[in-house]
């Protein structure tokens, strides 16, 4: 067994994304956007699925999987993650350890730099390196590990008075897989969208998630890995949720409900159905996913958390470019972090987004 203490040289070895990959994950409750199961689906020509391990006196302590993407030039690469490090040892000293590891092993193998989401992370220690950009981020997380009566006295009073009221109403939960529903998502996310900017909640990207359109979708569908959750009432379907489900996590990626939905409080409805099928199915965790940054979403996250929802924070990490010539665009970095930092109107702060998105974007 490693002494951590004295853990000071971490290698990272490339390997194999196969079932064996995804077993040794479910061992240590690692995130669903590390295994090959996920990764396979959203493997492209640009999009080639990379899995290493993290090495110490020749024990494999951690594991971490992503993508290798294009630059816009198409010959230069950088690393995706979706998710951070998955650890077998759960100590905070040794994420850095394993973040010192990725990026010596981006710059050997010749990757411009590598950029680090959070997405349904299952242990996570804010960085102290400081050639790493960081940008905190919060989810929120169904325990069902637990019996399914103390996860409902978990639930906000008012919150369960308007789940057993929904139901009186009439709301009917379902499940499908087909392209009529997928449509119906897509319909009742833009919805949702125009509902939260009338209500001067902050602006987001509807596809927040990187590299995930509908082909992946109907794929991840098509296997089964994915359901599209959905509330109906009477002959309209109201309120919808695709979630991914592997190695008995859930995850709640996209979810649109319309204005009907939301008098009829189908959001809250359909999560507490969506965790009661999770659990009746051997699942554990049931991530209900993120909340756009900012204030004025502050809602958004109290409505999470009055579902019985844990808070789990966590931040997205980016490298500069490591390597010349790209490095020299290390300066467009310190504009975008200036520039969502701090308050600048609008009619400036656009212009400058294009300008660095022309060479950052993907």
């Amino acid at each position: 067994m490693v002494n951590l203490p004295k853990v000071m040289d971490i290698k990272v070895i490339e390997s194999s994304g196969n079932n064996e990959w995804d077993s040794e994950l479910k061992k240590i409750n690692a995130s669903v956007f590390l295994t090959y199961a996920w990764l396979d689906s959203i493997s492209s020509d640009e999009s080639i699925p990379v899995y290493l391990k993290f090495l110490a006196d020749n024990e494999v302590i951690g594991f971490i999987s992503g993508l290798i993407r294009p630059f816009r030039n198409r010959y230069r690469k950088q690393l995706f993650f979706y998710s951070g490090p998955a650890c077998t040892y759960k100590e905070p000293a040794i994420l850095d350890k394993f973040r010192e590891a990725l990026l010596d092993y981006t710059k050997a193998s010749g990757f411009q730099r590598f950029t680090m989401h959070s997405y349904d992370v299952s242990f996570y220690f804010k960085s102290s390196l400081k050639n790493l950009i960081t940008r905190d981020r919060a989810e929120f997380c169904f325990d069902l590990s637990v019996d399914f009566q103390k996860f409902e006295s978990q639930i906000e009073r008012d919150t369960r008075r308007r789940i057993r009221k929904a139901k009186k109403n009439g709301l009917e939960f379902s499940s499908g897989y087909s392209d009529e529903l997928l449509d119906r998502l897509l319909l009742l996310m833009k919805s949702t969208y125009d509902l939260r900017l009338a209500k001067d909640y902050e602006n987001y990207n509807m596809f927040s998630m990187q590299f995930f359109d509908r082909r992946v979708m109907r794929k991840l569908l098509d296997s089964r890995i994915a359901t599209l959750y959905y509330v109906r009432f009477g002959n309209e379907i109201v309120s919808m949720q695709f979630v991914a489900t592997i190695n008995q996590r859930a995850y709640g990626i996209y979810m649109g409900t319309n204005t009907l939905g939301y008098k009829q409080a189908a959001p809250s409805y359909l999560f507490y159905q969506i965790a009661y099928n999770c659990k009746q199915n051997g699942v554990y965790i049931y991530n209900i996913g993120g909340v756009p940054p900012g204030e004025k979403n502050k809602g958004i996250r109290e409505f999470k958390k009055n579902l019985g929802a844990k808070t789990v924070h966590s931040s997205v990490e980016t490298t500069y470019f490591l390597l010349f010539p790209l490095k020299m665009l290390n300066v467009l970095f310190l504009i975008r972090r200036i520039n969502l930092g701090v308050y600048i109107p609008w009619i400036i702060k656009k212009p400058l987004i294009k300008i660095y998105n022309l060479f950052l974007k993907d």
